[in-house]
């Protein structure tokens, strides 16, 4: 699993799918503090191939709720 802010691992994965780079695959990327963009998300779903969750609980429930599908996994990370 890889962990860490939106933004970056969008930019991240966005150079690896520019690069033709075919790092190791990991089984999730998971996300928090600051959104990803729709585009980065679906690019590293549909091209790299790897299921983005997110800490962004609210955001990811109005999102799938809106577009009449719940794929979205919700997952809280520490705390109570």
């Amino acid at each position: 699993m890889i962990r860490g802010y939106g933004p970056h691992l969008g930019a991240f994965f966005h150079w690896v799918a520019a690069e033709a780079r075919r790092p190791e695959k990991p089984r999730a990327i998971v996300y928090g503090a600051d959104a990803m963009s729709p585009a980065e998300r679906r690019l590293i779903e549909t091209v790299i191939g790897v299921t983005v969750l997110s800490t962004e609980e609210s955001a990811d429930a109005m999102e799938a709720e809106a577009s009449g599908k719940m794929k979205t996994v919700i997952c809280r990370m520490g705390g109570s």
